[in-house]
Parts: C-alpha cells; structure tokens; sequence
C-alpha cells in the first residue's frame, strides 16, 4: 500500500511563478520536489508544537499496521479502542469490517489510512483523515 498520498494544490499565479523559476533556476528537480522541501521546512520549524500536540492528543506515529487477530482480542475482553495515528494507519486485508465496527470506537489519522473499500465504508462514520471525515472523502470519490 502506498506510503504517499497524492493532493491537489491551488497557488495564486505570482507564487506558481516562483516555484517555476527555482525549478528553472535548478535548485529542485520539479514543482514537487519544492513543495516537498517546502512543507519538511515548515514542520521542522514547528516541531515542537507537533510533538507537543501528538503528546496532548495520545498520538501513534510511524507506520501502524493492525490485523483481524487485533480486533479479536480486544473483542475477547469487550474493550473498545481509539486510534490516532500520524503516518499511515493500516488494516490489513483480513480485517473484518463489522468486528472492526464493534471493536473501534473512533480512528483520526493524521497522513494516509489504507484499508479495503468495505472496511473504510463500515468505519467511515467514526473515521476521520487529514482533518476532514472519512465519509465526505468516500462521497467524493463516488461523485
């Protein structure tokens, strides 16, 4: 599964313009390289305030990856869990979508969530991704 995720960037001319000469100027290999860089910089100088928030909000971080054998033992002990995690958040393809439902309480995933179609659709209601709701971005994909 990937471990990046593809956004769309709107920027106002005269800033597109800059980007285009620094590529041109040969001090990144494209307008991607540059933003990459561009946002590495920036949560770098802020990487105090992630981490605080990430300690604040409980935060996983890194690749996580749960299989179905998770979600029966927490159901074995009637326990519910809450994710958060800021990387990318897997449930592999044996995940179960309704022993998921019964077992998760809420999963926030600051990064990429990989998971088959039908376990995203039975979670999309306790799901958020990026700060916008699971559900909105499967209504997305379907329009």
């Amino acid at each position: 599964m990937p471990s990046t995720e593809k956004i769309t960037l709107y920027l106002p001319a005269m800033d597109l313009a800059h980007v285009d000469m620094l590529v041109e100027e040969g001090l990144f290999a494209s307008r991607s390289d540059l933003i990459r860089a561009s946002v590495r910089a920036y949560v770098e100088s802020n990487r105090e305030l992630l981490e605080e928030t990430m300690v604040r909000h409980q935060v996983a971080r890194g690749n996580i990856e749960f299989e179905n054998k998770v979600f029966e033992r927490f159901k074995s002990r009637g326990e519910k869990m809450t994710i958060n995690v800021a990387g990318t958040f897997t449930l592999t393809d044996d995940v179960d979508p309704e022993l998921a439902a019964e077992t998760i309480e809420s999963i926030e995933v600051y990064g990429i969530f990989n998971a088959s179609k039908a376990v995203k659709q039975r979670l999309a209601d306790r799901t958020t991704v990026g700060g916008s709701p699971l559900s909105q971005r499967l209504a997305k994909k379907r329009n």
